[in-house]
């Protein structure tokens, strides 16, 4: 919802609490991101006056709403502030007509899924994802990145945003070596397992719709399985999320390939994608499967995520403190680590704890000198850690070359024309991983990934 929709709501739940005209003016101008600088700029007042009717009016949304409202989070808590009246008005409406909740608000399990209150960035994303899901009715979508890119917080936020236009909204977590045939068992559970008619209505509440028993055994056999969780996104329209699809795919071959055991998740995602229902499922995954490669296309996206611009990586630092630094050495260090918000986080405490909060101690430390966080350090051996030794290889080499090289000069400088077939597959296999981005100069690394690998050339040098 846009600031004007979001002031509308606000007003509903303030009841007798009028805002004044400049904090309505600070509320609207922060859902839209403005600084309390540029407010002030903008409405011709003190920045300081701005920043103290801000605070004045965090307070009273905090008091109001029932937890802590700030400037960074307003966006998340209303949203979800939202979510709860709107359900406990159904819930109490259902009540005094004795008709079915089932039928008029709809059902979401959160699961793990974490506190998104304070959410950077990626409004684009967020738009793009969003027609997917309302305009053009994909029934499969993968927001694909490096870790630490923000992929968990905004499939969230999108959940948080659309699920009013689902009958069902389920989040879950992958984690390694779980069964297909599992997961399953606890999606039907919650859609709605259409062998029974009790699940078509009837259930007052969440709890009485997870706790219900299954009359209709589910079948052993997956295709089976799949056949009825199609049937429940065929009912009712449904959003599946699952988060962190890597942990079941396997390491050291090529990208997308499902560890030992877990292929039929490859049947699922492909059955989904390909039956005709007004469902979604959406995947969080540092690696693209491969059945997206093959099934990409009108109800198939695949959304590769950036880093985070400038300006709202810049709101990660602000978050820990006040930061000094000139707005050239604020786009550097941002770049530098490709906007990365968990990357960020690292590099913002560092810098409070070791540089004084002056960011520019930093940039010339980073442009004098190779270095590697730990925390940074830790992220990228997840990484490094799946790769084979062709990808490897190549990584070696771009890292070495530190220029963008085009397909041809890859392969005459690094491998024998006879080898032209292998050097695409792992050129696509690390694309697919999120490590390298194909532009219009060529193929590149992240910066800080070309750190690390030459960090690791160097430790290669050694240990010989």
């Amino acid at each position: 919802m846009d600031s004007n929709e979001a002031l509308a709501t606000l007003d509903k739940f303030l009841h007798s609490k009028s805002l004044s005209y400049l904090q309505e003016l600070v509320f609207c101008k922060s859902w839209e991101g403005s600084t309390y600088q540029e407010i002030a700029n903008d409405a011709g007042y003190d920045f300081d006056y701005v920043r103290e009717v801000g605070s004045s009016l965090w307070n009273l949304l905090s008091a109001e709403i029932g937890e802590k409202v700030t400037k960074k989070n307003i966006q998340s808590v209303l949203r979800r502030y939202k979510q709860e009246q709107e359900t406990r008005a159904n819930q109490l409406e259902s009540e005094n007509t004795g008709r079915s909740s089932d039928s008029q608000s709809p059902l979401v399990d959160w699961g793990e899924a974490i506190d998104v209150s304070n959410f950077y960035g990626h409004t684009d994303e967020l738009k793009i994802l969003k027609e997917w899901l309302g305009e053009d009715f994909c029934r499969m979508i993968a927001i694909l990145g490096m870790g630490g890119m923000g992929k968990t917080a905004l499939s969230i936020a999108l959940a948080e945003e659309v699920y009013p236009n689902f009958d069902r909204t389920i989040w879950r977590l992958l984690r390694p070596n779980q069964s297909v045939a599992d997961l399953l068992a606890a999606l039907i559970g919650f859609l709605g397992n259409p062998g029974n008619q009790s699940n078509q209505g009837n259930q007052s509440n969440q709890n009485n719709q997870n706790n219900q028993a299954q009359t209709t055994p589910l079948p052993d056999a997956l295709t089976d399985r799949i056949s009825v969780l199609i049937e429940c996104l065929r009912n009712r329209r449904c959003l599946i999320i699952l988060d962190g699809a890597e942990a079941i795919l396997a390491g050291g071959d090529r990208a997308g390939v499902y560890a030992e055991d877990l292929a039929g998740y490859g049947e699922l995602f492909r059955r989904v994608a390909e039956s005709q229902h007004q469902s979604c499922l959406i995947l969080t995954s540092r690696e693209q499967p491969q059945e997206f490669t093959l099934l990409e296309g009108a109800k198939v996206r695949s959304l590769f995520l950036k880093g985070l611009d400038p300006k709202a990586g810049q709101a990660i630092f602000e978050e820990k403190g006040e930061f000094t630094g000139s707005a050239a050495e604020w786009d550097f260090l941002i770049n530098h680590y490709a906007g990365n918000p968990q990357l960020l986080k690292v590099i913002a405490a560092t810098v409070q704890e070791f540089f004084g909060s002056n960011i520019a101690l930093l940039v010339e430390q980073i442009k004098s000198d190779r270095w590697v966080f730990e925390g940074v350090r830790q992220l990228l051996d997840e990484h490094f850690a799946r790769l084979s030794e062709s990808e490897k290889k190549v990584l070696y080499w771009l890292t070495v070359t530190q220029t963008m090289p085009h397909l041809m000069q890859i392969e005459q400088e690094m491998v024998p024309a006879s080898s032209r077939q292998e050097l695409l597959s792992v050129l696509e296999s690390l694309r697919r991983r999120s490590l390298i981005e194909k532009t219009t100069d060529g193929f590149s690394p992240y910066p800080i990934l070309n750190e690390y690998v030459t960090q690791v050339l160097v430790e290669k040098v050694y240990e010989h």
